[in-house]
């Protein structure tokens, strides 16, 4: 079986981000579940709390992650996050940039054109993790079949072999599956649902750690995959999105398709 990150416990928690002057706790976040709680003091580099981390979850394949944070704002509507410099005392970081509460998200730094260099397998159990966010939250520009693919493969890793006296629509519609988006009403949500059911029972047998490689693979077949964009301005100071990617340097404006520089 493979290990889901949303249900792995560790330590106390504090409820607290100062302990002292110089100690304080920090609490690691995959979405909006908790994994962790680093007790840090002033000059803990951010790369001393991935060694940390990597520890205590068993994470062999920490290189592929990374850490960022919510930064300062007045403009709830164009919060933006950045990247902690792992060489860098991390506490400094989140009290010069970051927003309260502070606090860390880990997240795919290196995105990967190959699923089967994630052999280890609390990666891949948090790249699967983290490649579903993507898609749930409209992220990537998927097919509508390949939306129920995805939907159908997570309920095989997260609840295995699909039992019809529990995976009804009913439950399907209290799990995060499909971005709201596509599901513009209760009767086309129901329908999709259905589509979904009926694929999540012709898994039955699968692994879920293979599952969760095939969801990686079709996710990485998405336009968007690997991409993180932030506000900029043209020449002619036109509010534009400036994004990077494996391919390269990618510039989107309000019409007309995007400019990929390589």
């Amino acid at each position: 079986m493979l290990h889901m990150p949303l249900k792995l416990k560790w330590g106390k928690k504090s409820g607290r981000y100062d302990l002292s002057q110089d100690i304080y706790v920090l609490t690691v976040y995959l979405g909006d579940y908790a994994i962790l709680q680093c007790t840090l003091t002033t000059e803990s580099t951010a790369s001393q709390c991935m060694e940390y981390l990597s520890q205590k979850v068993d994470l062999n394949q920490v290189e592929m992650f990374g850490l960022r944070y919510q930064m300062k704002t007045n403009d709830p509507d164009n919060r933006m996050m950045r990247w902690v410099e792992l060489d860098k005392p991390l506490r400094r970081q989140l009290e010069k940039w970051a927003c309260k509460p502070r606090q860390v998200q880990l997240a795919v730094l290196y995105h990967t054109p190959n699923a089967f260099t994630l052999t280890d397998q609390m990666a891949r159990s948090y790249y699967f993790f983290l490649m579903k966010l993507d898609v749930v939250e409209g992220k990537l520009t998927v097919a509508l079949e390949k939306y129920i693919n995805l939907a159908a493969y997570s309920l095989q890793v997260e609840y295995g072999d699909f039992d019809p006296t529990i995976h009804t629509i009913d439950f399907m519609q209290t799990v995060p599956l499909l971005p709201k988006h596509i599901c513009r009403s209760a009767q086309i949500q129901e329908d999709l649902l259905k589509r979904v059911s009926a694929v999540h029972e012709r898994l039955k047998g699968m692994q879920p750690s293979y599952a969760a490689l095939l969801y990686i693979v079709d996710a990485q077949q998405c336009e968007g995959y690997g991409e993180e964009y932030f506000n900029g301005k043209d020449e002619d100071s036109t509010e534009v999105k400036i994004g990077y990617s494996q391919e390269g340097i990618i510039i989107k404006g309000s019409y007309g398709a995007p400019l990929k520089h390589k």
